[in-house]
């Protein structure tokens, strides 16, 4: 059975402000201008598209968020832009392709999916996915299944709420036909994020604080540290919340306070969390953050690209840069899980460590021994391109969405 897909993607504004200013003969066609999109692989790419096409259906993508590209859909279409022009544009396009199956990369209110329910009862199937700290399991009910690379929220959305899968990331074979080659003229590489809050990277940050110090790590992250105005903000939740929340239990009323805290107010403010700080010294020495082919260029230059995975993880492998770094055929230092042996092999495919100093001796031992290190980058890459391509991720979604059909 064969059937229409859409999916409905949001891209981070940094990374098309960094497209934008890297592509400036944009085509006037807007299909054209989507597919120089994904041909620079930011994210999985074109590869929903391609692969599940090449099963037989119909395939299409809606970067929703992109003002430029959406504008442009919406002019070739004779579509007026109105206030809300995401929400209006991506209506008429799902009016226009008419999809069986909507994939929601992206966050979705759950009004706007109950009015694209009850104006297009042909779709048959919203799905969307997550690998991220939940704080809201509730979001999830509106779809019909969800995917996640995370083995324990899966396992917490089939107890809580809805059915889920377990989908593992994994790496578009076609970028090495778009990079040129593996300088290796960067000896260490991080490349990520380092958000605030429970269940990101904390960990993350104290590594790289460590790191930054005692080895020729280069680190390309969109970070910046908390601003004044950002402290004292969450110096305020810290006071002020629980300080209310007596007041309130006292029996004291609220009545002659401002309405940004009033007691109920108050009640639905997210528990104040540390921002993640790093010293100047160190946030000047951050590279700013490559995307899309450069960031798959940056990695393969590199010798050494180190790993640490979201706090939400736990003891298990979940992220997509372990697929990243082994698939460009650059050696992949990550944090050891305790079901790794499932991806790879350590010490023959990738290297892994399980604290700060062990880091310390296999960065050097790799650095210093670069035959050692390459044939563990080279039998890495084999690997992931035997069992880790998007290409075998996305048939297994495919085999979900024909169970729902």
């Amino acid at each position: 059975m064969n059937y229409k897909f859409l999916k409905v993607s949001r891209y981070y504004s940094d990374y098309l402000e960094y497209f934008y200013k890297k592509y400036q003969n944009i085509p006037e066609n807007y299909n054209s201008h989507l597919q120089l999109i994904l041909n620079d692989f930011f994210s999985y790419g074109d590869s929903f598209l391609r692969y599940l096409g090449e099963l037989g259906n119909e395939t299409h993508e809606i970067i929703y968020n992109d003002k430029r590209l959406q504008e442009k859909w919406a002019y070739q279409n004779d579509v007026n832009m109105k206030r809300d022009w995401q929400k209006n544009i991506l209506f008429e396009q799902i009016r226009i392709v008419k999809p069986d199956v909507i994939y929601w990369n992206t966050f979705i209110d759950d009004n706007f999916l109950k009015y694209i329910k009850d104006e297009f009862p042909g779709i048959r199937i919203n799905f969307t996915q997550t690998g991220v700290k939940i704080k809201d399991y509730k979001y999830y009910q509106k779809f019909d299944f969800i995917i996640s690379c995370l083995k324990s929220q899966v396992n917490d959305f089939n107890l809580k709420t809805k059915d889920a899968y377990f989908i593992k990331h994994g790496f578009h074979p076609l970028i090495l036909n778009k990079i040129k080659g593996n300088k290796r003229n960067v000896d260490f590489s991080f490349f990520g994020s380092i958000v605030s809050g429970d269940g990101y990277h904390n960990k993350r940050a104290k590594y790289l604080r460590y790191l930054i110090k005692k080895t020729p790590l280069e680190i390309y992250s969109s970070f910046k540290n908390p601003t004044f105005i950002e402290h004292s903000r969450q110096f305020a939740k810290k006071i002020i919340k629980p300080t209310f929340s007596a007041l309130e239990k006292m029996g004291f009323s609220d009545y002659f306070f401002p309405e940004k805290i009033k007691f109920n107010r108050i009640k639905n403010w997210e528990n104040s969390k540390e921002r993640i700080q790093l010293t100047n010294n160190i946030e000047k020495n951050i590279n700013r953050p490559v995307y899309g082919l450069d960031m798959f260029q940056k990695i393969a230059n590199s010798k050494i690209s180190f790993n640490i995975h979201i706090d939400e993880a736990g003891n298990k492998a979940a992220n997509m840069r372990m697929y990243e770094v082994t698939g460009v055929g650059t050696c992949l230092l990550t944090d050891w899980k305790e079901d790794l042996k499932e991806y790879f092999e350590p010490d023959y495919e990738i290297v892994t460590y399980k604290s700060k100093g062990e880091i310390l001796e296999k960065v050097k031992f790799l650095l210093d021994n670069p035959k050692e290190r390459e044939k563990i980058a080279l039998n890495g890459q084999k690997r992931t391109l035997k069992d880790h391509t998007l290409k075998k991720r996305i048939e297994k979604v495919n085999e979900i969405i024909l169970e729902y059909l």
